[in-house]
């Protein structure tokens, strides 16, 4: 296993998460602390962002709050996630979790590559950005 940004990496999906993440100095948190599922956004879903939210964003602008809606205590493989409804994020507001079929919703976003393993927790790669 590897450090966050090691991982995300190698996703090849994930490089506007990661930038943001090292902004906002969360990458270190990630690594240090933990366990934790993260729902990663890939990087076609920043692309559909209004660009002024994703501009503010990149200026640091609400950015802690955002990450911190896409991250939950404890490690959450998808499996575990098919038998949860809800799941409460660091920021402490509530996302919802849904299934059909064999797709994983978290709010509206689909998983779209399951159970990531990195050294503190799992990655979740998502098709939307959540918004709190």
């Amino acid at each position: 296993m590897s450090a966050i940004a090691e991982t995300l990496k190698t996703t090849q999906m994930n490089n506007t998460l990661l930038k943001l993440l090292k902004l906002a100095k969360m990458d270190e948190f990630l690594d240090t602390q933990g366990p934790f599922t993260i729902f990663a956004p890939n990087d076609e879903a920043f692309e559909e962002l209004p660009e002024d939210l994703l501009n503010s964003l990149l200026k640091g602008e609400n950015l802690e709050t955002v990450l911190n809606y896409h991250i939950v205590e404890d490690e959450r493989t998808a499996d575990d996630l098919r038998n949860i409804p809800s799941l409460e994020t660091l920021g402490g507001e509530e996302i919802l979790i849904d299934t059909l079929d064999d797709t994983i919703a978290v709010n509206d976003a689909a998983i779209i590559k399951e159970d990531i393993g990195y050294d503190n927790g799992i990655i979740q790669v998502i098709d939307s950005v959540l918004m709190p």
